[in-house]
Formats: C-alpha cells, sequence, structure tokens
C-alpha cells in the first residue's frame, strides 16, 4: 500500500480574543494543509485568513490536478514550487484587492503557512508568510521548518539580538511581511523529500508564544499514542492552560 496523508485540525479562540481570526484547512484529497492567522489589531482579520486560504487552495487545482515535483529542468523550479509560489501570490492579491474595495476591511491583512504532501513521490513543498509556523517532528523530535517573517527574527539573524529575545521582545509581532498587506511579498518556499512516519506541525503563533518548543515535542510525544485529534486538542489545550492569550490553531499532518 503506497503512502497516504491523514490530519487533523482545531482552533480556539483563547482565553482573551473576542473572536477568533485564525483558519485552518486540512485536505486529504488534495494532500495539503493550511493554516492563517488573521493579523490581529487590523480590521476584518478573520475575513482576510478565510479569504488566503480559500484562495490558495483554489489556485492550487485552478489549472488541473497538481503537477509533479519532478521534471524540472536542472537549476530550474519544480513545478509544483512554482504553483505554490502562484498560489501564495494570488491568494496577497486577492485580499489586497478586497480590502481596497471595501473601506471597512481596508488595512486587514494575514500569516499564511501552507503544506502540499505529495505522498506517490514522498515529497513536500511548504509556502509560507509571516509568523505562523510549519515544524516537522520524527523520532521523537521537533524541528522547526519555517523562519518567521518578524523584525525581531531580523535582528537575531544579523546578531542585533540573542536568539532568548523573540519570545519576549515587545516588538515581537512586528512582521515584515504578511498577506493583503505592506510591500508586495516574498513567500518562503521549502521542498523537501518525505517518509512514512513523520508528522508535519502547522500552527499559528498563538500555540508557539506559549509553548516553547521544548515543551510543543514534549505534549506531541506524550498525546501522539491516541491519535492526531488528541494531540492537536491536547497542544491547544496546553497554550490555554498557560494563558490563551492569542487565538489558537492546530493542524497535524501524518504520512503513514
Amino acid at each position: 500500500m503506497p503512502p497516504r496523508f491523514t490530519a487533523a485540525g482545531f482552533t480556539d479562540p483563547g482565553r482573551i480574543r473576542p473572536r477568533n481570526e485564525d483558519t485552518f484547512i486540512a485536505d486529504p484529497e488534495l494532500g495539503l494543509a493550511i493554516v492563517a492567522d488573521g493579523m490581529g489589531g487590523h480590521r476584518a482579520g478573520h475575513i482576510a485568513s478565510a479569504m488566503a486560504t480559500a484562495e490558495l487552495r483554489r489556485q492550487l487545482t485552478a489549472q488541473g490536478p497538481l503537477p509533479s515535483s519532478r521534471g524540472a529542468r536542472t537549476g530550474s523550479p519544480s513545478p509544483l514550487r512554482e504553483r505554490m509560489a502562484d498560489a501564495v501570490r494570488s491568494a496577497d492579491a486577492r485580499v489586497r484587492s478586497d480590502a481596497a474595495s471595501a473601506p471597512d476591511r481596508a488595512g486587514m491583512g494575514t500569516t499564511l503557512t501552507a503544506l502540499v504532501v505529495r505522498c506517490e513521490e514522498l515529497h513536500t513543498i511548504i509556502g509560507h508568510v509571516g509568523d505562523s509556523r510549519a515544524y516537522l517532528y520524527e523520532k521523537k523530535q521537533l524541528r522547526q521548518l519555517t523562519r518567521d517573517h518578524t523584525w525581531v527574527q531580523e535582528q537575531v539573524d544579523r546578531g542585533a539580538l540573542p536568539v532568548e529575545r523573540v519570545t519576549d521582545h515587545p516588538w515581537g509581532h512586528v512582521l515584515t511581511q504578511g498577506v493583503g498587506v505592506g510591500d508586495d511579498i516574498s513567500p518562503e518556499l521549502l521542498e523537501q523529500d518525505a517518509s512514512p512516519g513523520q508528522l508535519y506541525l502547522l500552527c499559528t503563533d498563538g500555540l508557539t508564544t506559549m509553548l516553547p518548543d521544548t515543551a510543543l515535542e514534549r505534549t506531541i510525544t506524550e498525546a501522539l499514542p491516541g491519535g492526531l485529534d488528541a494531540t492537536a486538542r491536547a497542544l491547544v489545550a496546553e497554550a490555554n492552560e498557560r494563558g490563551g492569550l492569542d487565538n489558537i490553531t492546530v493542524v497535524l499532518v501524518s504520512i503513514e
């Protein structure tokens, strides 16, 4: 039997925010998972996150079935990579256009982190803008795959701030790029081979600001024997237990 994509997602408003502005998609048929966090402090963030996820999914399939990750000329992007890049930029254009045409939505925006798994080729592609994250959990170890597009992360990368300040700096949530706002985006695109037994975690920063990576890894390890849904709920529950200061969304994708 060939490897298969299984997924579970869970979202919660947290303990402080009056409205949940996060959106997620988990689509086993397409092999697609997405999380998006409507930007706090902007108008209609919940609309932006829902619009961006729907547009990205639509654009991924608008030109027919997802292309192979193979077949590119040496040194050229794979067809799947190009499709993901175009889909993320289309989501950005869609949110910008809607915000420009509706005064009550002016300034709305969202993060966007999407994963496509090609089980038949054992290959993955991630498209990413903002500070939601993608992780890989394998052999009971968790590794962050995406890089936060924040001012603080940029300062860390330049050596101007110690890495320990990423989680507690007062400007920690200042994004350097987001879908629908600011300058034209430059999505981060990550391709890598996959293998059965791998688990991917996509989440909004309502999870990662409450739980350090060590706590994420421990919670997944303890909850995973109960299944993906139980694990997603355990992660959200732990974030709420530690304060739940923001909306919390988790999508888990397993390659089995």
